[in-house]
């Protein structure tokens, strides 16, 4: 009788060691590549962000899921591509997540939208030396934009591109 009741405790023993074996280990699952601690787009253009992750085990859906995001914002669920048509300016947070297997991870981050201004101090007013002030206006109701994002930079055909 003893003889039985310790073949059967080892044989247990052995198929629990065998059905646990690598995979007892919990799913994991990182997103690898969220822009810190912000990121910017321009009006009229289409925002993307293709998040990367890694996952143990690697095989198996990942499902995507927009938390937070201006209105438009859409993210598809199986690749995780978020896209939006940026028709608003503005500071906006975004938060996606990302779950696989029973692990999720989520990135949330600033993403600032603002107008693509095209002026070339050169041949509209002269070269500037010092400040420039800019009032930024709302095309549909021709009202000024308060606290409007405005990034400066060289013009792309600018042969002085240091001169901004």
């Amino acid at each position: 009788m003893r003889r039985a009741s310790i073949f059967r405790w080892l044989f247990l023993a052995v198929l629990t060691t065998v059905v646990l074996g690598q995979n007892s280990e919990c799913p994991s699952f990182e997103i690898t590549n969220c822009p810190t601690p912000q990121d910017i787009t321009f009006l009229d253009d289409t925002y993307t962000y293709q998040p990367e992750f890694t996952a143990n085990p690697t095989f198996g859906p990942v499902t995507w899921t927009l938390a937070k995001g201006p209105s438009g914002m859409e993210i598809d669920a199986a690749s995780g591509l978020v896209s939006w048509s940026v028709d608003l300016p503005g500071d906006f947070e975004v938060t996606i997540v990302g779950e696989h297997m029973g692990a999720s991870d989520f990135c949330s981050y600033r993403l600032f939208a603002g107008l693509r201004l095209d002026i070339n101090p050169r041949t509209e007013g002269g070269p500037h030396n010092g400040t420039v002030e800019v009032e930024v206006i709302d095309e549909r109701s021709g009202q000024p934009i308060p606290d409007a994002f405005v990034m400066i930079g060289p013009a792309q055909d600018d042969p002085f591109p240091n001169n901004i």
